[in-house]
Parts: C-alpha cells; structure tokens; sequence
C-alpha cells in the first residue's frame, strides 16, 4: 500500500539525528560528517557510480539510522537501478519521515508511474510542484500526466511554467507545443515547436524527435517543403526512427513521389514491426498504382497489426 500524504510532522533532519547519537567510543573509526557524506553520495549518483554510491548509503543508514534523506539517497539510486518496487519502499520510508522534502515526493512520482499507478504519481507530482513551485522539472512531469490523461488547457499551463523558470528546457518546449496544438493554438504550437528545434540544434548530439514533432506539424498545416525537410532532419539524426520515415512516407505520398513513399514506408514497417500504420499506408499507394496484389497483401498485414493490438490492449 503506497503511503499517502498526511499532517504529521516532519522528523529532525539528518544533521539533528547524528548529533543525539551516543558520543564515540575511544579508538572507534571516526564517522563522516553527513553533509560530507551527502555531498559525496550524490557526487557518485550524478557520475552513475551506483554500485559505489548504494555502499555509501548503506554505510550512512547503518551509522546514522534511517533517515528521511538516507532512505530517499537509496530510493533514488534503486530507481536509476530499474529496482521500482524496492526503490519505492524506500521513498515512502522516506516520505512518511519527512512530507515537506519536494525531491522524495516527485522520486515517488516517477517510481509510481514505473509501477503502473499514474493516479497517484500525479498526487505526488502535484505535492512536489505545491512545495517547491520553482521546481521545472516537477512541473513539465505534472503537465506529462496531465497531457496523457487529455487535459490540455492544464498540461499547456504546466509547461508553460516550466519554460518560464528554464527557458532553454528543450522537452518542455517540445511538450508546450503538442499541448498547444492539441487546443488548437497553431500559432503557439508553431512558435515553441520550433523553439524545441532551434534548442535540439544548438545542442550535442542533439536528438530526432524535434524535427519529428515540427516536421510532422507543418505537414499538418500543409508547410510541405519545410515538413519534408524536416523530417529528413530527423532522419539524419536517428536513422531507425520509424515514426519520422511514417510520416515522411506520407508526406511523399501526398505529393505523387510514389516510390520514395513506398521505400519510407516500408522502412517503417520493418522498423516497427508491430505498427499496423504503414500498411495501411502501402495498401492505399498500391491501389493508386494499380498492383492489387500487393494492396490485398499490405491490408492483411495491416489487419493482423491491428487485431493483435486490440487484444493486447485489452
């Protein structure tokens, strides 16, 4: 059972604890001071030392007790290590020692949307976003949950603030802009779609899905040779992205480039050999093109895809 917010008062920091512990013994090891040990324990956790950094938590807890930022040190590095359900243990732990610490109620967040609880990570999400609302990064994974359960007006609000706090926060400018175009604001859609570009650009290595997102919008607004110049962008960027060869196939199908559009989309298909999309796609150029054969054969691969996906949704 996932613990739940309460008014309970937070316990004595980590600091406080360590100071009523009984006095060191003559000829004990002398003990890190836990600033220090915080200090070196997220040193190690920011280089990825998680092995290095889990032994120093464990040496932590076993000198100075559990403590709420010992026992969230240790949550968030099972979290980095895929280990959700023990990771979470620990950051209810932690929680239920101190409600008033932002980074635990958001590391709870992100376990509990691994685990498949998205309700209450958003609790928490929204937890975090109250106790520190200068937090952006709080803010764009309380707008995620908001944008995948389809509230748009709420989502574009917390990306909004998001970028407001970090201008040059790339993934809420990209987010800002599907919230955006999915209200129907195509000017702003336009405006931060292509901030999230103009960012991923001047970055390294930089990554496929901005062009992805501006290319794909343009096409929908009929900015055709933009769009495919964009969508090429992506390309370059990550040739396995089959969403990017989708929509470039549909794109040059849309302007006759038959063949170019059948070798995209077939690319696509053995990209995401799950994805009923490009068949369908391929049935529909295949027909133009007057090979009834091959159009009966992509819309059975099309039908498979698609019946398999229904099943496994349900």
């Amino acid at each position: 059972m996932v613990a739940m917010p309460n008014r309970a008062c937070a316990a004595a920091s980590l600091l406080a604890a360590v100071l009523c512990l009984p006095g060191r013994s003559a000829g004990a090891p002398e003990k890190e001071p836990p600033a220090a040990a915080s200090e070196r324990i997220e040193r190690l956790i920011n280089r990825g030392a998680m092995e290095e950094a889990l032994a120093a938590v464990d040496r932590l807890l076993a000198g100075q007790g559990e403590t709420a930022r010992g026992l969230f040190y240790k949550g968030a590095i099972l979290y980095r290590q895929s280990r959700h359900r023990e990771a979470l243990q620990h950051l209810q732990k932690s929680f239920s020692l101190d409600e008033n610490a932002p980074d635990t109620s958001k590391a709870l967040g992100l376990c509990l949307v691994k685990l498949g609880k998205p309700d209450l990570a958003e609790t928490f999400f929204a937890i975090a976003v109250r106790l520190a609302p200068g937090d952006f990064m709080a803010r764009y994974y309380l707008g995620l949950r908001y944008y995948i359960s389809r509230r748009f007006d709420l989502a574009a609000s917390e990306f909004r603030k998001a970028v407001e706090i970090e201008p040059d926060y790339l993934d809420g400018h990209a987010f800002l802009g599907r919230a955006q175009e999915a209200l129907g604001d195509y000017e702003g859609a336009a405006r931060h779609y292509g901030k999230a570009n103009e960012l991923n650009r001047e970055s390294s290595p930089g990554s496929s899905l901005p062009p992805l997102l501006l290319g794909s919008f343009l096409f929908r607004q009929g900015r055709m040779d933009e769009a495919e110049s964009l969508l090429l962008e992506s390309i370059r960027y990550d040739a396995g992205n089959a969403d990017a060869r989708y929509e470039l196939g549909l794109l040059l199908e849309r302007r006759y480039a038959f063949p170019r559009a059948v070798e995209q989309l077939q690319r696509a298909a053995s990209l995401a050999p799950a994805d009923h999309r490009p068949h369908y796609a391929l049935s529909r150029i295949y027909r133009r093109l007057g090979d009834a054969r091959k159009a009966r054969d992509a819309v059975n691969r099309f039908r498979e895809r698609r019946v398999r996906s229904v099943t496994e949704m349900r």
